[in-house]
């Protein structure tokens, strides 16, 4: 499943689908930003 920027998909490990950089979200309460390596929108979550 495709996540974008600004949705709040809930905690966990997310991939940038362009880039690859990984990030993390600590709540379920936390909106996934513009990637901060390549500022694409789309996120692929990892665990």
């Amino acid at each position: 499943m495709i996540h974008s920027t600004g949705d709040t998909p809930g905690k966990g490990y997310y991939s940038c689908r362009s880039c690859g950089k990984v990030i993390h979200l600590d709540t379920d309460e936390d909106a996934l930003p513009a990637c901060p390596r390549c500022g694409k929108a789309d996120w692929h979550k990892l665990s």
